[in-house]
């Protein structure tokens, strides 16, 4: 007689990340230092048994300043809690060797937890050198099983400045005469070959138009090498 031999199913679950523009301090619509980030961590049951004691692990990344009192926890039953602050070492609750998320309880089949954070992306002056994207990576660990999440949330900056007539021809713009010129055209060209001069394969990629009192800026501009050319201005 052969019965058969059960094997029981194994817990798996899945891992992802996003990261959103939370706060917009500068205005200009995109994702820049000075601006805050939230990242939404979704982890899913996706086998055919619980999955107990999941724990999240989360380093703060580079370039970033957490902002305290920020992370939040979505249970299986859509029940929203703060998760607290760390009373030593850094506050952020997910670093180090993380947190387990609903200690004692189990994600259940086709279930979902949510944890949520902001951190705030330094200064420009800041950041660590080269800097073009903030990268935040995650594991999440159950039963001898690891899944990693990861996100990069790319940064972009400003280009601006005056276009005054500089009498005294010194590059400065002392005040008095020597006003801010409105109506000037004004082109950023991508420097291809990081010369700072602008040939063959540079190209532009935005024009404005002075205003204000000679003042003109780009926004949204990705990290790369720029030349700013001054067209034209009012006969």
């Amino acid at each position: 007689l052969d019965v058969g031999t059960g094997v029981p199913p194994l817990p798996l679950f899945s891992a992802g990340k996003n990261g959103t523009l939370f706060a917009d301090n500068d205005g200009d619509g995109y994702v820049s230092p000075g601006d805050v980030l939230l990242y939404t961590i979704a982890l899913t049951n996706i086998s055919r048994a619980p999955v107990p004691d999941l724990r999240l692990s989360d380093p703060l990344p580079a370039g970033t300043t957490y902002v305290t009192g920020s992370t939040t926890f979505k249970n299986a039953l859509g029940v929203t809690t703060p998760v607290p602050d760390d009373g030593s070492g850094t506050p952020f609750p997910l670093d180090g060797s993380g947190r387990v998320l609903d200690p004692g309880g189990s994600l259940p089949v086709t279930g979902a937890y949510e944890v949520t954070f902001k951190v705030t992306v330094n200064a420009f002056a800041s950041l660590p050198p080269g800097t073009t994207s903030i990268l935040n990576v995650c594991s999440a660990s159950a039963l001898n099983l690891t899944v990693g999440c990861r996100d990069t949330t790319p940064l972009y900056g400003r280009i601006g400045d005056f276009v005054w007539l500089d009498i005294d021809g010194d590059g400065v713009q002392d005040g008095g005469a020597e006003t801010g010129i409105d109506g000037v055209t004004v082109n950023l060209y991508v420097d291809i070959d990081g010369n700072g001069v602008i040939d063959g394969g540079d190209s532009i990629v935005a024009t404005k138009v002075t205003s204000g009192g000679g003042g003109y800026l780009f926004t949204g501009v990705p990290a790369g090498k720029y030349v700013v050319d001054v067209v034209s201005g009012p006969a």
